[in-house]
């Protein structure tokens, strides 16, 4: 079979977890970001080189990234940003807190640094 464009567009690749939350008698949909979110959040949070990252840059990418990723069954987004995840979790018991955001971490992977300084010369070289 040849691969086209539109198999690649059309395909349903994104990972899903379905977390039950009896703590708060729901269930939590964590739907695996595209690469094109985890590189934004990456970018916005993390910095370019390792000497960026910083406790609190990390605690705010992990916030943002729940936010993200947090559905409700029908596919909705539970929160409308990393601020809104943070007000109303940040009323809720941390084990339960740090469960769902150690699941969304399943779901996540962020490119290798050797990848990602290949893709930056890369991009510097290119004409637009």
């Amino acid at each position: 079979m040849n691969t086209t464009r539109q198999m690649i567009v059309d395909a349903q690749d994104r990972g899903r977890i379905v977390e039950k939350v009896p703590e708060w008698n729901c269930t939590v949909v964590l739907i695996e970001p595209s690469i094109g979110e985890v590189l934004g959040l990456q970018e916005a949070y993390l910095g370019e080189e390792e000497a960026d990252v910083t406790a609190t840059n990390l605690t705010n990418f992990n916030w943002a990234m729940f936010a993200l990723v947090a559905h409700d069954q029908d596919g909705v987004p539970l929160f409308t940003s990393m601020e809104d995840a943070k007000d109303v979790l940040g009323k809720k018991a941390s084990k339960v807190v740090a469960r769902l955001i150690e699941r969304c971490g399943t779901l996540i992977q962020l490119p290798d640094e050797k990848v990602m300084e290949e893709a930056r010369k890369n991009s510097e070289t290119t004409p637009d």
